[in-house]
């Protein structure tokens, strides 16, 4: 930038009252920042706006006033770039001959963006394709494809189109020719450096008359070393320039936080206060691309909308900030989803499951419960893959002949999709196929108006589909695969940004933070992984030619320098600086940035802040207890786990007869095949009875009884199980319990005393007296049923009864069965029920191949059963059995009176007990900070069972 006079910044607004002075920016962001400074700096409330404009745009509108040719679209370009390069590749990658074409079109969708983009840097920085010969595969590869380009742009139809990366020669190729140009004034701002390109044009444009001035920054002085004197040792030490802020009111502090989520608290914390203090301070939250927006939009609507505002529409939001892609919109993302689907292939559950409950889809609201009904039923049924056209076969499908409908427009639709359209046809048909679905029904619904952000998507939908017409220029015609590939990267460019409640607090990247001048600037994650950010060399490209003309990023001495420059936009952007990080990113320990020098960074203490962005609103205990009085209670041990694992989920499990969705799966539920177990095992001691009995039986006699188990497992399964499915589990079962029964040989020798044995006991074991009517404890105690089946007793020589319960899944912790809430209180409840004495043990079998095998329980003393633990307090085991047994009886005493009394708060044992829960939409529980809570005891206690 030092070939160019500067011009102090203050001295820039009087300079572009001159209608014949131009401002440049580097980024859009700044251009509209200067207007916002210049219209708040005119005292008048109506003015002539001045040209400020961001470099790409002043050079569009000097090609288009100069130069013939019309520069293509983005679209356009990418294009052609897929073209050249998948002609390229069918002739030079043997490994893609051999693919089908589908396979060779998506590798030149992916090479096209890095070829368009490394042209263009060619283009910028003056390298000439000769410089790539000689220079690896990649190299000459892209001098082939910008040779193909070239010949391309010659062909009929394009001789009067150009690239965009062409643009800067055309326009000096005119000046060259004609040099007069209107003297102007050219004040540039926000450039860290000029690329040969530009100053190649500016400096044409100086010798045609322009002055050209770069504005000063004169707030703080300049940084004092250049990054050539630097050594690479001394890149990663060196601190930024820094103003000594001891001497006067404190413009600058830094924040450490834990994590990334508690980092994006105290961002949303920080806007309270500023706004609480000054309701219109323009506030800047700069991130990096490594940062979650998604995250940060959460936290800020919660934070920054009123409370009794919480159920805003969806097209306001809290700050201003961009907003998702369009196609991760409901509706888009639906409409999507749907063109995606085939008919004649096999459709995952999930996806036909989202079809059912599509309200835009059409007679949705008079079919809504017999679709939610069809789906309940496939889900029962196992259905993991469905045929759309075989859906009528379906008894349930008849109630739904709108849905049926819908997937016959889906079947005509597939049969276009393996031809060959003009895009402008198949836009045509796209629109068509979307209005037989029921869209335009559901916009014209006098019933159910749609929302604002509905017609919105839709509307910013055709916006993105008449885009795809200008591909006919290149392409004549497509097939389905490639138009659609376009629609979706149309859908992903386009960016709805709902309405801010706080416009003046902006969410910008660092790459356009520069410049422009806040009140407040808000600076996270300046840990030494982000700042100065990573060298990323560009693909395609020669590393040692990016390196050689130091293009920015390509190097660490770039980064650092742009780090550099970066940090003295920002101090003399005026604003006070508020920076943070977070001291860990992605489960790593990070330390601050090491260019911020001497700044001490401080933890954070949230307060509360009285009296700012909140509405009245008035509480109330949702979650009373509820006594439990004449019901029918129905439920095994189950009843205790739930209440052990959340009240709420025992409440709404057992008492409101809640169930989660099924969720259907490839192959054989587990739940099949853990009842395929116990009843092959129910047959096979059915038969032997003893050990001695199996010990006697030769190989050939115990691989008949376990052939003849399994038949009898399969003739009392209800399931219906595909035949190929039912023979691999009938040979997964025949070597599996081979292997458990010599487990059960290597057993001390036993007899078998009962076998899936019924029982059922009253809980509580000591039934508290309730007072419905009062809600005291008073005359009538009320109790609960609780059915239960022992697998098998076994007794021993030393007449010892062994409790054995059959799982098919993972060995537990003992820490399970302890504590005043234990995980998993089925075994505590059959030692408890079952009056075990003192000699006695409980055991689970675990049947399942591997480690895992074996058996896993607990007893005062060794019963000879390897897996069966002591309490003989060594390990981390248990000291006293007669005291375990009585704890046990006590907590599972607590848990029974707890489902009485009809305690149903929302309170998790620990995260992990809402893994498998499914009752999440109900209970709210991420709503409640619970979770939160109980996912950092959680993590304490397995850190504690991983140990032992």
């Amino acid at each position: 930038m030092s070939e160019f006079p500067s011009l102090a910044t203050e001295h820039a607004l009087t300079a572009l009252q001159d209608k014949h002075s131009i401002l440049l920016t580097a980024t859009g962001a700044l251009a509209a920042d200067w207007k916002r400074r210049f219209a708040l700096s005119n005292p008048s409330d109506i003015c002539q706006t001045p040209d400020i404009l961001h470099w790409q745009s002043w050079l569009e509108t000097l090609h288009q006033k100069h130069c013939e040719t019309v520069p293509l679209l983005n679209m356009q370009e990418l294009l052609l770039w897929q073209q050249v390069i998948g002609n390229d590749l069918l002739t030079h990658d043997t490994h893609l001959q051999t693919r089908n074409s589908a396979e060779t079109k998506a590798a030149a969708r992916e090479l096209a963006t890095h070829a368009r983009q490394a042209y263009a840097v060619m283009q910028d920085y003056r390298i000439a394709t000769d410089a790539l010969a000689w220079q690896g595969e990649e190299a000459e590869a892209l001098a082939r494809w910008i040779e193909a380009i070239h010949v391309q742009l010659q062909q009929p139809g394009l001789q009067q189109r150009t690239l965009q990366a062409h643009i800067t020669d055309e326009v000096l190729a005119k000046l060259a020719v004609s040099p007069g140009h209107r003297h102007e004034t050219l004040l540039l701002d926000g450039f860290e450096t000029l690329s040969p390109s530009r100053t190649r044009l500016l400096n044409k444009l100086a010798q045609a008359g322009c002055r050209i001035f770069t504005l000063k920054h004169d707030d703080l002085p300049p940084a004092p070393l250049s990054h050539t004197t630097l050594s690479h040792t001394a890149l990663s030490h060196t601190a930024l320039p820094f103003t000594d802020w001891s001497q006067a009111e404190p413009a600058v502090q830094f924040t450490a936080l834990n994590d990334g989520r508690e980092e994006i608290h105290f961002l949303a914390h920080r806007c309270q206060q500023i706004l609480h203090q000054q309701p219109e301070a323009f506030i800047g939250i700069v991130i990096d691309d490594a940062f979650s927006t998604e995250t940060l939009a959460e936290v800020m609507n919660e934070s920054l909308m009123p409370q009794a505002g919480a159920a805003l529409r969806p097209d306001m939001q809290a700050i201003s900030m961009q907003g998702p892609p369009l196609s991760r919109w409901p509706m888009i993302s639906q409409a999507l989803h749907i063109m995606g689907l085939n008919s004649g292939q096999a459709v995952a559950f999930e996806d036909f499951s989202m079809l059912l409950f599509c309200p835009w889809l059409k007679d949705y609201s008079g079919e809504r419960i017999a679709r939610s009904t069809l789906d309940a039923t496939l889900r029962q049924q196992q259905q993991h893959e469905l045929q759309l056209d075989r859906l009528h076969q379906f008894n349930a499908a008849r109630s739904v002949p709108g849905l049926l409908m819908v997937i016959d427009s889906i079947r005509q639709f597939s049969t276009l999709k393996s031809k060959h359209y003009p895009v402008d046809q198949w836009v045509q048909h796209i629109q068509a196929f979307l209005n037989e679905l029921g869209l335009s029904q559901y916009l014209l619904n006098e019933d159910q108006k749609p929302c604002n952000h509905e017609i919105m998507q839709i509307n910013a939908l055709r916006d993105a589909l008449l885009s795809l017409v200008a591909a006919d220029s290149i392409e004549s015609t497509l097939d389905w695969s490639s138009l659609f590939s376009l629609l979706q990267s149309a859908c992903s460019r386009i960016r709805l940004t709902p309405t801010p409640l706080h416009p003046n607090v902006a969410v910008i990247s660092r790459q356009q933070s520069a410049g422009i001048h806040f009140d407040y600037l808000l600076l996270p994650g300046m840990h030494e992984q982000s700042f100065p950010s990573a060298a990323k060399a560009l693909t395609l490209l020669p590393l040692s030619l990016q390196r050689k003309l130091d293009i920015p990023f390509t190097h660490s001495h770039t980064c650092y320098a742009h780090a550099r420059w970066l940090w003295q936009q920002w101090l003399s952007s005026g604003a006070f600086i508020d920076l943070s990080y977070a001291r860990q990113v992605e489960n790593q320990d990070v330390l601050p940035s090491p260019l911020l020098g001497d700044i001490t960074p401080t933890a954070w203490t949230s307060t509360a802040i009285s009296g700012v962005l909140s509405m009245p609103i008035e509480t109330f205990d949702d979650a009373p207890d509820v006594p439990l009085l004449d019901e029918n209670i129905r439920g095994g041990t189950g009843i205790l786990t739930a209440q052990s694992a959340c009240p709420f989920r025992a409440f709404a499990s057992y008492r409101l007869k809640l169930k989660p969705l099924e969720q259907p799966e490839p192959g054989i539920d587990a739940r099949i095949k853990g009842e395929l177990i116990h009843a092959a095992l129910e047959h096979i001691w059915m038969q032997l009875r003893t050990q001695a009995a199996l010990a006697a039986l030769s190989e050939t006699e115990r691989s008949t009884l376990i052939t003849q188990a399994v038949q009898q497992a399969w003739l009392r399964c209800k399931a219906w199980v595909q035949p190929p499915s039912r023979q691999l589990e009938s040979q997964r079962l025949q070597s599996l319990l081979e292997q458990w029964l010599n487990i059960e040989l290597a057993r001390a020798p036993f007899r078998v005393e009962s076998i899936e044995s019924l029982h059922s006991v009253e809980l509580p074991f000591d039934p508290l007296p309730f007072d419905p009517i009062s809600g005291s404890h008073g005359a009538t105690a009320r109790t609960f049923p609780v059915s239960y089946k022992i697998d098998r007793i076994d007794r021993d020589e030393q007449n010892r009864r062994i409790l054995i319960d059959y799982k098919s899944g993972q060995k537990q912790s003992l820490s399970h069965w302890l504590g005043e809430r234990p995980k998993e209180p089925q075994l505590p409840f059959y030692a408890t029920a079952s009056a075990l004495a003192d000699d006695d043990a409980v055991s689970f079998a675990h049947v399942q191949s591997g480690e895992q095998m074996g058996f896993n329980g607990l007893a005062r003393e060794n019963v000879g059963i390897s897996g069966i633990k002591t309490c003989d307090g060594k390990r981390n085991n248990p000291e006293d059995w007669p005291l375990v047994l009585e704890q046990w009886r006590q907590s599972l005493q607590q848990l029974a009176e707890e489902f009485v009394t009809g305690h149903c708060t929302v309170t998790p044992r620990d995260a992990q007990a809402c893994n498998h829960c499914g009752l999440e939409a109900v209970c709210r529980v991420g709503e409640t900070g619970a979770l939160n809570f109980a996912a950092s005891d959680d993590a304490n206690r397995d850190s504690t069972e991983n140990q032992a």
